[in-house]
């Protein structure tokens, strides 16, 4: 194991960064990077392109295979994801979803993928397979993978989707957050913490404002896949405010990492193994909250009369 990224990945890395111009027009990054650095993060670079740099950033990296299946799949797809590998974040910038949200709303997105690169104890893994040597990045944040296996899923993506609620709550704009409030039939006077309720697979839960936005067509109101997490990560924030501090500590110490499961356990013995072991799909951060609800909140959330969860 080493901490310093291998000469050639760094060189993979410098091409990346080089082969487009960073789509950040209109966008405050600035702004993006005092707010993570606001909790003491340090995010790493990223880059941010348009359907029509797909073709160029694919020429990068030709023999990476995860690379180019991102690429494919993000064309026309509000997406990005975290490559640990180059400490690299992508995004494809969904301007679609700007006109009906803001800016705000691509850079909500970014935050929460930074937030996975602000991790600091993540090493290379060099193993020797005989005809090439094999690198690998076994752990991002709380997430750690290895054998084909992950675990830690429900904690890294709740996370940094806790993080992109924050940031939106705290800079969405006035214009977009009546837009909301009105689409959704909530007094112009309500916060973005307030909820509404919503189902899915027979389960009724309470998304904060923060996490929803509006679809394109300005017809739904939409939360991403991994919200889930961040709801259920912040109900247990709110049970045991002590776990927040321990969640930004373990970005950077090893002795916050072990901090996280003692909270969570010490709420509910063995709740944080159960979430530790849930995938990666809006099936399983269901899964997860649901978890949560009836064991730390005897089944059942309500309301209180700004709309807040009762805790």
């Amino acid at each position: 194991m080493t901490d310093e990224m291998p000469e050639h990945l760094e060189a993979d890395k410098s091409r990346l960064l080089d082969s487009i111009d960073s789509r950040h027009e209109g966008l405050d990054i600035e702004q993006v990077n005092y707010f993570l650095g606001s909790y003491g993060l340090k995010p790493r670079e990223s880059v941010i392109f348009y359907d029509e740099d797909i073709d160029q950033l694919k020429e990068v990296l030709p023999e990476d295979r995860s690379f180019q299946t991102f690429l494919d799949d993000a064309r026309g797809r509000r997406c990005g994801a975290y490559f640990p590998r180059y400490q690299t974040s992508l995004l494809r910038r969904p301007r679609e979803y700007e006109a009906t949200n803001g800016p705000v709303v691509t850079e909500g997105f970014l935050v929460h993928e930074l937030s996975h690169s602000t991790s600091e104890l993540a090493s290379y893994k060099i193993t020797d397979l005989g005809d090439e040597i094999g690198i690998s990045v076994p752990r991002c944040g709380q997430n750690v993978s290895g054998e084909g296996k992950s675990w830690g899923n429900f904690f890294e993506e709740g996370f940094a989707e806790m993080m992109r609620a924050e940031y939106v709550k705290t800079f969405q704009g006035e214009a977009e957050r009546v837009k909301l409030l009105t689409r959704l039939g909530k007094p112009s006077e309500s916060t973005l913490d307030a909820s509404i309720p919503s189902s899915y697979r027979d389960l009724t839960y309470y998304i904060p404002l923060k996490y929803a936005y509006i679809t394109p067509d300005n017809n739904n109101v939409q939360i991403s896949v991994t919200t889930m997490a961040g709801m259920g990560l912040e109900l247990i924030c709110k049970k045991e405010p002590r776990l927040w501090n321990a969640l930004i500590s373990a970005r950077k110490e090893m002795s916050g990492l072990r901090e996280v499961p003692k909270i969570i356990n010490g709420l509910k013995s063995g709740l944080y193994t159960d979430l530790r072991a849930l995938g990666y799909s809006r099936e399983d951060f269901s899964d997860g909250y649901k978890k949560i609800v009836d064991s730390l909140f005897d089944g059942k959330l309500s309301l209180n009369d700004q709309g807040d969860i009762n805790i």
